[in-house]
């Protein structure tokens, strides 16, 4: 504008000019003016050309971010292993006899000590006999003493007046009260046997533990043998966790291992291993007792074990981003290389992908140590494609 702005100037004064008479003047002055103007927009011309030729050349870059690679001797192997939480001992708990259950004295999830009343039977027939009994041994034990004050006169007559008592009346004695003291020894033991029916007319806890599940209710008649609670020990559950292969290297009975339940991290004591392979899953229990309450944890959570084993490997890591498919099952992935003119390209590099975790690969191949890899818009490229790399260096990988 204010080039135009001059040339109108300019031919103002040529006008002004010609009319006062100074014609060959002002020519002179104008037709340097006009040569300035020219030679001012042929800059203008230049620059913008030189501006459109270097955006043009960075259009026709890929712009990628990179990381530098460095090579590592080996790399580790995670590997998790699932189990089952379960209680140290559960049991399900029935009644030794049949009948009507009288009471239930615990109900889901309550806990319990060692020993305390947890149902109980109906016992009036038990009680009824064993008052029946009782009632027995008063008699037997009443012919008992009849029969032995028999044998003891008789025997007194047979010492004392010979032939008053023969020998076959002192035997008869004898063997009366034998057989009195036998009957006694018998109702005595009867009664005992009720009496231990009726103590087990009752379930009493084996340990201390917590209900899992009530099965029968107050009023129910069952049979000998089928569950009435199902029971776990509350006290050090155990986690148990098949493991394999070269990990069972790594476990020593005793020592400390760190598993996760339910999102809960615990350090475990190894307590045993299995002396046999499972048929069904070829692995070996491996039975860890947890620092834990059953309550804080359930009967039934997953339990894991995560061991680590160290691989020997000379290799790279790259993100997973880094690679592309190849041919023959290999990958490849590209390398940022500055040719002798000055340009980066994209050169494929061929490598081997030996193991992946946590959205990485270690790799080995035609990459070379401070090589920097392209690691976002690999899938742009092509081999020797221009590229240019934006954003920092990733740093060493």
């Amino acid at each position: 504008m204010q080039l135009v702005q001059d040339i109108r100037e300019r031919a103002s004064i040529v006008w002004q000019s010609r009319r006062v008479g100074d014609f060959r003047h002002v020519r002179r002055r104008s037709l340097l003016v006009i040569g300035a103007v020219i030679l001012a927009l042929a800059a203008v011309t230049y620059v913008v050309g030189s501006f459109s030729r270097t955006a043009a050349e960075v259009d026709s870059a890929t712009s990628v971010a990179v990381v530098t690679v460095r090579q590592q001797q080996g790399y580790a192997i995670g590997e998790n292993y699932v189990g089952r939480v379960e209680a140290r001992r559960e049991s399900e708990l029935g009644f030794e006899l049949g009948g009507r259950i009288a009471n239930i004295l615990v109900d889901d999830g309550d806990e319990f000590r060692r020993g305390q009343p947890l149902a109980a039977l109906d016992t009036q027939r038990l009680r009824a006999r064993r008052a029946e009994l009782v009632g027995r041994l008063s008699q037997a034990r009443a012919d008992l003493a009849l029969a032995s004050a028999t044998a003891d006169r008789t025997q007194r007559l047979f010492d004392a007046v010979s032939g008053a008592v023969s020998q076959q009346q002192l035997d008869e004695a004898r063997f009366t009260r034998g057989a009195r003291a036998a009957s006694v020894q018998a109702i005595v033991a009867q009664i005992g046997a009720v009496d231990v029916d009726i103590a087990k007319s009752v379930i009493r806890a084996p340990f201390d533990g917590i209900v899992v599940l009530r099965h029968s209710d107050e009023g129910e008649v069952v049979a000998t043998g089928p569950a009435v609670l199902s029971v776990v020990e509350r006290e050090a559950p155990q986690a148990r966790i098949g493991v394999s292969g070269a990990a069972l290297q790594q476990l020593t009975p005793g020592e400390l291992y760190s598993l996760s339940v339910d999102g809960r991290r615990f350090e475990a004591t190894l307590e045993s291993l299995a002396p046999a392979r499972s048929a069904r899953t070829r692995t070996v229990d491996a039975l860890f007792t947890l620092p834990a309450e059953i309550g804080e944890i359930r009967s039934g959570d997953l339990a894991t074990l995560a061991l680590e084993s160290d691989e020997s490997e000379t290799g790279f890591w790259l993100p997973l981003s880094a690679l592309t498919e190849s041919r023959r099952g290999l990958w490849a992935a590209y390398a940022a290389v500055t040719n002798n003119q000055g340009t980066m390209r994209a050169v494929r590099r061929e490598l081997e992908l030996l193991h992946q975790s946590d959205g990485r690969a270690f790799v080995r191949g035609t990459i070379r140590d401070g090589d920097r890899i392209v690691v976002e818009g690999v899938h742009r490229l092509t081999p020797n494609a221009e590229i240019m790399i934006v954003g920092p260096d990733a740093g060493d990988s």
